[in-house]
């Protein structure tokens, strides 16, 4: 059985490019102006004019860290966090959320227990900070390699501790928020075998509002298990999306192609992901942000986005100088 799983996976895989900087896979443009595609629904804020004030907003604010996820969704009385960053990096989520006047959310929602989207869960429950509910797609024995750090037990213990309950999710499943719609995705169980890593399994959230759509890819990899049978098995089109695992991985052609985003944004700096930056660039991807930079923001009224960015003042000066590879 673990051999025909190994076989379906290797076959899906022969048949997806990956993506390539010289062009191989796509054709290729040094031009970082590009025609715009249409319709066109992603503006930066000095593009478009601003919302109407009874519009009914969906919001995802990036918080500023640098090789971790912490992201969080809200609409109306409803919120969410997608990810939690390092425990090393705890002051830098729980002022961000202080300074949204937030002591609680509706979901913690765990893609997968890494050190940098766990980590800071435990540090955000023993400042006070509450989860109505914990959400991950992982079963609670999981353990990737015995030699680590159980981050995820550690987790599971402070939860239990702090009466926060559980809520396993399976892919396809939907989180209830409101207007906007909120699909997991992940690879099935009749993919799944033992060598798989915490990236290769980590969950995937799709969220759409009227017309609008961002993809949030954790970790996934473009390996014959995570990037290459999801773009073949559910639709991933998307307006945004955030680049897999920070920009530090390879990306399979045909997994890209299939989400064809108008931007996408990096939690990295931009230092960080210059190989994934020239891969975007040279196949005709080319607006996109770095975290690092600063509070990303990423507003829809499921009819247009707009993004922003506050740039912290240390990053100012490399905002205003950087050069993209050409």
């Amino acid at each position: 059985m673990k051999f025909m799983k190994r076989l379906l996976c290797l076959l899906a895989a022969l048949a997806l490019p990956v993506l390539s900087a010289s062009g191989a896979s796509a054709e290729a443009s040094n031009n970082w102006i590009i025609p715009p595609k249409e319709p066109i629904r992603v503006f930066f804020a000095d593009e478009t004019e601003p919302f109407p004030k009874d519009a009914e907003l969906l919001t995802l604010r990036v918080f500023p860290l640098q090789g971790a996820d912490c992201m969080l969704l809200s609409f109306g009385n409803h919120t969410m966090l997608v990810d939690a960053g390092r425990d090393t990096q705890f002051d830098t989520v729980y002022k961000g959320l202080q300074s949204l006047g937030l002591s609680s959310v509706e979901y913690m929602f765990n893609t997968h227990p890494h050190s940098d989207h766990i980590g800071g869960v435990r540090p955000l429950l023993d400042a006070g900070f509450t989860f109505g509910t914990f959400m991950t797609v992982f079963p609670h024995n999981f353990i990737e390699n015995v030699r680590d750090y159980d981050w995820f037990g550690e987790t599971l213990r402070s939860l239990e501790k702090h009466n926060v309950p559980i809520t396993d999710l399976k892919t396809e499943d939907k989180i209830p928020f409101g207007g906007p719609d909120i699909t997991v995705y992940r690879i099935p169980d009749e993919y799944i075998y033992d060598r798989l890593t915490g990236n290769e399994l980590s969950a995937v959230l799709m969220v759409r509002w009227g017309d609008c759509s961002v993809l949030l890819t954790a970790d996934i990899e473009p390996s014959t298990d995570s990037q290459i049978l999801l773009a073949r098995l559910y639709d991933l089109k998307a307006d945004i999306l955030k680049y897999p695992h920070h920009g530090m991985s390879t990306m399979a052609a045909d997994f890209y192609r299939e989400v064809d985003p108008e931007y996408t944004f990096f939690t990295h700096g931009a230092g960080n992901t210059k190989e994934a930056q020239a891969l975007l660039i040279h196949n005709g991807y080319t607006r996109m942000s770095f975290a690092t930079w600063g509070m990303i923001t990423m507003q829809t009224d499921g009819k247009k986005w707009i993004v922003s960015q506050e740039i912290l003042p240390e990053k100012k000066e490399v905002a205003d100088t950087y050069r993209f590879p050409e």
